[in-house]
């Protein structure tokens, strides 16, 4: 990773959501936006943005990165809990901490090379994952799935894994928040919610969970708390603008109205959706109702964060209610932008955290610049994170090639080893 000396880019265009400044210049020191449009006070790096743009960097609202090996293996064509049962439940427990380290290099070394300054991750072997954050260089708000099934059978073991990763990490470097992972309201106990909320009121911590995903989340809530998902979790206290809701495909208007109210972030996360069947979320009545929505990949096969956001808009199409270029790239920036837990962060503005992303021009412009960058015209050049880059000249300075080869090659073999016993 680059020192953190003064860094200036001119000769760009930056776009965020409320602005288009063009020929202009960003300097950075210290971890903060120092100037825009002006120099910076003392000698540093300067790069030549050629015309290029600069905006805040894309931010991954929901992941399970122990998951992305297998994200590309079939059988995602069933319902969630089937295939939660056949493949993802088959696959956590044989998970060691080194397979989970290396799971995280190979996610992580994509998302910079799309542009991506951080991420919400909840898994397992945590505490692997945390490490392979801080060495990316970038930030991420990362929970240990608590469940009484699955990986775990002891939801209270899982809890106390979850606190154990918090005391340890929470705040390193001012890039790593740890919040408490809830998994579904479905897999966790009244009681366990209530522990939660109790320890989330006394420790000031976030949460991070699954909530209307598939029908049986509100079903599950109906039957045994006698309302929905999202109030019931509005009167244990659990949300707020560090809580983070995944899914939400089958949250009523009021609902939606609730986490408008609280500014949690919901998670949108359309190809998983899809692939499981699970629903189509109505994101421009989110929007329209002043939800945070962001974009996550979950199990996506692609993992790639634009091919997500181009999904949210042509299934947004599917019901009538389409969004746009313009909406993904709030989703993505602004809005997603929240995992971090840090203020003034989202924009490009002088006093603003300094996570920066300029993008080159490969192809002729359009006229939407939100549509260029969804659609290529534009590729991610160098990444900025908290002041230091982390990517320069599309080359990732953080991860070496040495360690992306070995985490390759180990979990090819763990894969292969899944796959024989999965399907002999």
């Amino acid at each position: 990773m680059r020192s953190s000396e003064p860094i200036l880019i001119r000769n760009i265009t930056i776009v965020d959501s409320e602005v288009i400044k063009t020929n202009t210049s960003i300097c950075i020191e210290d971890s903060i936006i120092e100037n825009v449009g002006g120099e910076c006070s003392k000698a540093g790096i300067v790069i030549d943005g050629k015309g290029g743009i600069v905006t805040p960097p894309f931010y991954i609202a929901h992941i399970h990165s122990g998951l992305y090996p297998v994200s590309r293996i079939t059988g995602q064509w069933t319902h969630l809990d089937e295939w939660a049962s056949n493949i993802a439940w088959r696959w956590e427990p044989r998970l060691t901490p080194t397979d989970s380290y290396y799971s995280a290099i190979l996610a992580l070394y994509d998302y910079i090379r799309q542009g991506v300054a951080g991420v919400a991750d909840m898994h397992f072997n945590m505490d692997s994952v945390a490490r392979a954050v801080e060495l990316s260089g970038i930030r991420a708000n990362l929970s240990v799935a608590i469940m009484n099934r699955g990986f775990y059978d002891d939801e209270w073991k899982a809890l106390e894994d979850n606190l154990r990763l918090h005391s340890s990490w929470n705040n390193r470097d001012g890039r790593i928040k740890v919040s408490l992972g809830p998994c579904t309201i479905r897999f966790v106990s009244r009681s366990l919610l209530e522990e939660i909320s109790r320890i989330r009121s006394t420790e000031n911590i976030g949460v991070h969970m699954h909530v209307g995903e598939v029908w049986e989340d509100e079903e599950h809530s109906l039957r045994n708390y006698g309302v929905k998902a999202i109030r019931f979790l509005e009167k244990l206290g659990l949300l707020g603008r560090d809580t983070i809701i995944a899914h939400g495909v089958w949250l009523d208007d009021t609902e939606l109205t609730i986490l408008a109210k609280y500014k949690s972030i919901l998670a949108h996360n359309p190809t998983t959706n899809m692939l499981l069947g699970s629903g189509i979320a109505r994101t421009r009545r989110m929007l329209q109702l002043g939800v945070k929505l962001a974009l996550g990949l979950d199990i996506s096969p692609t993992q790639n964060i634009v091919n997500e956001a181009l999904n949210a808009i042509a299934v947004s199409r599917l019901i009538g209610e389409p969004i746009s270029p313009k909406d993904v790239f709030d989703m993505l920036t602004l809005y997603g932008s929240g995992i971090a837990g840090v203020k003034r962060i989202g924009l490009i503005r002088r006093g603003y955290v300094a996570d920066v992303l300029l993008w080159a021009r490969s192809a002729k412009p359009r006229t939407n610049i939100y549509e260029d960058l969804l659609l290529g015209a534009y590729k991610p050049h160098t990444l900025i994170v908290n002041g230091k880059i982390v990517m320069e000249s599309m080359e990732v300075k953080t991860i070496s090639k040495h360690l992306l080869s070995k985490a390759l090659k180990h979990l090819e073999e763990k894969v292969q080893q899944l796959l024989d016993e999965l399907y002999g």
